[in-house]
């Protein structure tokens, strides 16, 4: 992440599955999605993120076929299906965003 001082996110290194790659980029996700939004940040009728945590939702971030990748239960589905309701995306490096990456839907 960006240090106050450097607005220049870091992107990681996503050509290998270490540890610490994993415990950095699931720590950007739930930075990413997870974390609400402050009240005073969000405009009325604007989503603010989510009212569950990662655990809550099963957030899974994964190495395969030299890709990074991220999993999780979508639980505000509308009509409570959440047990049908499942993301899973692509992580790739971003330096545009603030947080280093993106998430490509698959």
């Amino acid at each position: 992440m960006p240090s106050s001082s450097d607005p220049t996110p870091h992107v990681p290194n996503l050509t290998s599955d270490t540890e610490r790659v994993h415990r950095e980029l699931y720590d950007r996700i739930v930075a990413m999605h997870f974390s609400p939004l402050p009240a005073e940040d969000v405009a009325p009728g604007d989503y603010a993120g989510p009212d569950y945590d990662p655990d809550s939702a099963g957030l899974k971030v994964f190495y395969a076929l030299g890709r990074w990748f991220a999993t999780w239960s979508v639980m505000d589905s509308p009509g409570n299906y959440e047990h049908l309701a499942t993301a899973l995306v692509r992580v790739v490096a971003d330096p545009s965003s603030p947080f280093g990456i993106a998430l490509q839907e698959v």
